[in-house]
């Protein structure tokens, strides 16, 4: 899959733990484990995904297909049913 950096449309920022099970096959990523996010994104649309380290440093991971859309990642924190964010079969790691 080709990725263009003008067709990304937005950031999802994960933890250490959350960032290495994207390298295991069929991990699916659910909303409550974005730390935080940037950009209007739908589902469909293609998002970098951060890895925040231990000592606070990021770096982009992969580029992911979002399942679900920015404004349902807004409304999810207080959700009983996590939507799920990214799955390992619709990214490219980087």
């Amino acid at each position: 899959m080709e990725v263009r950096h003008e067709l990304v449309r937005g950031w999802i920022v994960v933890g250490p733990e959350a960032g290495r099970a994207l390298r295991e096959p069929g991990c699916a990523l659910p909303a409550d484990v974005v730390l935080s996010h940037a950009g209007e994104f739908g589902a469909g649309d293609p998002v970098y995904v951060v890895g925040r380290g231990r000592d606070g440093g990021q770096r982009v991971v992969a580029v992911a297909i979002a399942q679900c859309g920015s404004d349902v990642l807004a409304a999810a924190s207080d959700a009983a049913e996590q939507p799920i964010l990214v799955r390992a079969d619709e990214l490219v790691r980087l």
